[in-house]
């Protein structure tokens, strides 16, 4: 059955659209905030964007934060017709997203995404407050590379919401990993009708570059996302 044709929401992921993310951290006294743009396209599963550090200064390595990012957005994830896509559904009132991540260990932190869709634009506006870092660990010692292999997440039902839950894993400079457990609840923003949660899988690609122009602490993270019925692709 073709589940796109029940999901009044997944017509605004039908062309390619802009998102703004707005991110405010505060970690272990560390007050900072990043201001992002790009393009999202459901149809292929593709995000790209910018992102320059807009107040403070980063005391933290890009991969311990990445996530804060587009990966909020997963109503830019290519769906099969097959599969109810819940969370396009929810639009376009749009859901919040409350995530925990725990770095391995070394701290944690909780972030709260708020999305929603305004004239024209997914906004992506999140919280971040946590701590317990140390300061000459793989995070606040700046030891992370600005790499990291596919990641594939499971979701599933809950009581408080669609349920998430993954593992990411950081590369350090001296070829270990920094692995961080995260899960995650999304919740509508309204009452209204929406497609069912059903368990299924998320598939991830990143790539990470810089812009020669740019002068500001900023890098730029391309994103492919889909979903399927299996861990494998």
């Amino acid at each position: 059955m073709d589940m796109s044709s029940f999901n009044v929401g997944a017509l605004i992921f039908n062309k390619e659209l802009p998102f703004v993310v707005e991110v405010d951290f505060d970690i272990d006294d560390h007050k900072f905030s990043i201001r992002g743009k790009g393009v999202g396209n459901a149809e292929k599963g593709l995000m790209v964007g910018k992102y320059v550090v807009s107040e403070g200064e980063l005391p933290c390595s890009w991969s311990a934060i990445t996530h804060n990012f587009q990966y909020g957005q997963v109503c830019f994830t290519r769906y099969p017709k097959d599969i109810p896509d819940h969370i396009k559904s929810l639009f376009p009132e749009g859901y919040v997203q409350t995530r925990h991540s725990h770095f391995v260990d070394d701290g944690e932190y909780t972030s709260v995404h708020t999305l929603t869709y305004e004239n024209g634009v997914i906004y992506n506006r999140v919280k971040v407050n946590g701590g317990g870092f140390k300061p000459d660990g793989n995070v606040f010692g700046k030891r992370l590379r600005e790499v990291e292999p596919d990641i594939c997440s499971v979701y599933f039902p809950g009581k408080d919401g669609y349920n998430c839950e993954f593992v990411k894993l950081s590369e350090t400079v001296d070829g270990d990993y920094q692995a961080i457990r995260i899960d995650q609840v999304i919740r509508p923003l309204s009452d209204g009708p929406s497609l069912p949660m059903t368990k299924l899988y998320h598939h991830y690609k990143f790539e990470y570059s810089k812009d020669a122009n740019e002068t500001r602490e900023h890098i730029i993270m391309k994103e492919q996302v889909h979903a399927s019925h299996h861990t494998s692709k």
